[in-house]
């Protein structure tokens, strides 16, 4: 009997059904010990347990993508895997908009991920999902050498088909990360969205706050909160950059205008729709050719990213014969 399905996943997600937690116990053992029974008769883990959604990714990307090895070092962002293959499969929309409604798939087909971080979680999903390369960079040593840690354990990733960049100007988002003649497909971003650590602390005793709730309605054991638990969603490059997502995406879109010619879509996760007006009009300003929103939603919680273009529709049509080559 299948589960109730999960509110908002993309279409083609591998996410849609509710987690089986039998079939991923069976992935990865160790996640078992966090795995509880709710009130209404449901398995779940303890979502305030840092350690227990570091296994629920784990077993995730183990049982549906084939990755075998994957850890992420503490302190380090550990991200959703349904709401981060939602950002893939959208990609795989707008490239397939181009290229007469058919998705490109295979290694001629190259993305750009901005902050990879230490899970390497964008280029590992769309690797294993559609067959495409990537190059992942990061302004964190850490975290580069975390992601090379994963891409090296795991076979099934083939040699070449994703490289990470270490960025060392931290103001530059492209400059050194695409190299002269080098030609993205896309480009993609999860960017910091707090403007200063009292937002993200707050932000994080906030998470904290509703987790531990849900936990106490689930008649799960709750942790003592503690500092050591507001830092384990990500580091301080992770989460936050002077004045919030907007200036970090103001200064991606005016850095892009140098790149007109490498990258057929830039794109970007917006947290806030409040930022939205903003951004378009520094779209607009920037001449860009097209700029699209593209909305997620995971339950209650809306996202959405922004995808702009510098080539006209001519253009696009000659990128796109490269992917049937």
């Amino acid at each position: 009997m299948k589960n109730d399905k999960n509110k908002g996943l993309h279409p083609r997600s591998l996410h849609n059904e509710k987690y089986d937690f039998n079939v991923l116990i069976k992935s990865t053992p160790e996640l078992e010990k966090f795995v509880t029974t709710k009130q209404n008769g449901e398995l779940s883990i303890n979502f305030s347990k840092p350690e227990a959604i570091n296994l629920l990714n784990k077993s995730l990307l183990h049982h549906y993508y084939g990755i075998e090895k994957w850890n992420v070092p503490k302190g380090h962002l550990c991200p959703p895997v349904p709401g981060r293959a939602d950002y893939i499969h959208l990609i795989a929309d707008l490239l397939s908009s181009t290229n007469t409604e058919e998705i490109p798939t295979g290694e001629n087909v190259k993305g750009l991920d901005i902050g990879v971080g230490a899970s390497c979680i964008y280029p590992l999903i769309g690797n294993r999902t559609y067959g495409w390369k990537f190059v992942g960079s990061d302004i964190d040593s850490d975290s580069i050498n975390s992601s090379k840690s994963i891409v090296k354990a795991n076979k099934n990733i083939k040699m070449g088909a994703i490289k990470l960049r270490f960025q060392p100007e931290k103001n530059n988002i492209f400059d050194n990360m695409i190299q002269s003649g080098e030609k993205f497909d896309f480009t993609m971003c999860n960017p910091p969205f707090h403007a200063s650590e009292e937002d993200a602390e707050l932000a994080a005793q906030t998470k904290i706050k509703n987790l531990e709730r849900n936990a106490k309605k689930n008649g799960q054991e709750v942790s003592q909160s503690n500092k050591s638990q507001t830092t384990f969603g990500g580091n301080h490059n992770e989460l936050i950059f002077p004045g919030g997502e907007v200036e970090f995406i103001k200064s991606m879109i005016q850095q892009s205008t140098h790149k007109k010619p490498n990258v057929l879509w830039f794109t970007v996760l917006v947290s806030k729709a409040s930022n939205l007006d903003t951004i378009y009009g520094l779209l607009k300003d920037s001449q860009v050719e097209e700029y699209r929103t593209l909305n997620m939603q995971h339950g209650n919680k809306e996202s959405r990213i922004v995808a702009w273009t510098f080539q006209n529709d001519d253009q696009k049509a000659t990128w796109s014969k490269k992917w049937t080559k």
